[in-house]
């Protein structure tokens, strides 16, 4: 006599069917998470830079006027510094 697995209980598949579909619920709502960091890191290298206090409070005031962040006025005037050729 051979010696063979158990045969699965109907209640049994039900079970194992709704937690793959709970694992599967699971793994898609992390995945868009994934991706948005992934987005937000790519091309992007963080920096560290020092800048004279009185320069960067100008910096800073500037940065506010426009409304934007430190970090995305000193890229905006340094890409446009680029553009312009005076750099």
């Amino acid at each position: 006599m051979a010696i063979a697995k158990k045969p699965a209980k109907q209640n049994d598949q039900v079970h194992s069917k709704k937690e793959e579909q709970a694992n599967a619920f699971i793994e898609e709502a992390l995945r868009p998470n994934e991706i948005k960091e992934e987005e937000t890191r790519q091309n992007k290298i963080p920096i560290t830079m020092r800048f004279d206090v009185n320069l960067l409070k100008k910096i800073d005031a500037a940065s506010r006027n426009r409304g934007v962040s430190r970090s995305s006025w000193i890229h905006y005037v340094i890409s446009k510094a680029i553009e312009s050729g005076d750099i």
